[in-house]
């Protein structure tokens, strides 16, 4: 039995097509989720099973591992065809073996096949990065830093930064939404900055009303030491990051001029930082 067993177990190895009941493969919840399988394609592919049967030229590639054998039978690639075939009503399909050392490895077959194939949607992207922050070697640690996550999925570490915070912050709404490349990972980081800015603001005491709130310095020099050197602070802190994503000291001079003057306030001048902001941070992470 142990020698049938062996047989058996050298014979899934291979590279050849065979013929399985579609009942036997097992679908992985979180590989299936990774990649968006469209509607579309999902229905013409099964058109074209319904009047040609499955073609073995493009077999569905199962998991098979000899330290992991949870791993075995899981679809690796295919998942589109797989639910085309079973649209179809097909109860036999073709598939190849594929062997791996561990999730890890077949995580990153998974996405390295659609990166090969297609340009991967925010969703996407977002999906595998999950994936791949929760993987773990055998002493619990986490298996890969985000250096080596950006670097595989190509992205920035910026972008990185960026989905780790949304994952930790956003409603389970928002998160489906970015799963179903609703909403982009900058749109959703920019709304949590702006929900956590109005929480700051009405958490900070009001302010006596005074005859001079246009004239920024007049209003420093009124205020406790603190509170100027928090003023002092913020505002250097909005001249790096207006300089960092585009505007020229001229821009900021004006800007002043214009804050000075009562045509501009604090609010705005804010909110157009978060957007000229995530319009940089969109083009860094193309």
């Amino acid at each position: 039995m142990n020698f049938m067993n062996n047989i058996k177990s050298a014979f899934k190895t291979t590279d050849k097509i065979k013929w399985v009941d579609i009942n036997s493969i097992k679908i992985d919840p979180e590989l299936e989720g990774i990649f968006i399988q469209k509607e579309i394609e999902i229905q013409n592919i099964a058109n074209n099973m319904t009047e040609h049967g499955f073609d073995p030229a493009h077999p569905i590639i199962l998991a098979y591992s000899k330290e992991h054998p949870e791993l075995n039978d899981i679809n690796a690639d295919g998942h589109t065809r797989y639910k085309a075939a079973i649209r179809a009503g097909l109860t036999k399909v073709a598939i190849i073996y594929k062997e791996f050392a561990d999730r890890e490895e077949l995580l990153k077959f998974v996405y390295e096949q659609q990166l090969l194939r297609r340009n991967l949607s925010e969703g996407e992207i977002f999906n595998a990065w999950a994936a791949l922050n929760r993987l773990t070697n055998e002493d619990g640690k986490k298996a890969k830093s985000d250096s080596e996550i950006a670097e595989e999925l190509k992205i920035s570490r910026r972008q990185v930064s960026k989905m780790k915070e949304v994952e930790k912050k956003a409603s389970p709404e928002v998160l489906e939404s970015i799963k179903a490349g609703e909403l982009t990972i900058n749109k959703a980081y920019t709304q949590i900055k702006q929900e956590e800015s109005k929480t700051d603001d009405a958490a900070a005491p009001l302010e006596e009303p005074n005859s001079r709130t246009n004239d920024v310095t007049s209003k420093f020099a009124k205020t406790p030491n603190n509170d100027y050197l928090k003023g002092y602070s913020e505002g250097w802190m909005y001249v790096f990051e207006s300089m960092r994503c585009g505007k020229s000291f001229k821009d900021l001079q004006s800007e002043l001029s214009e804050l000075k003057a009562g045509t501009k306030s604090i609010e705005s001048l804010q909110k157009s930082l978060l957007a000229l902001k995530e319009s940089y941070e969109q083009k860094q992470a193309e």
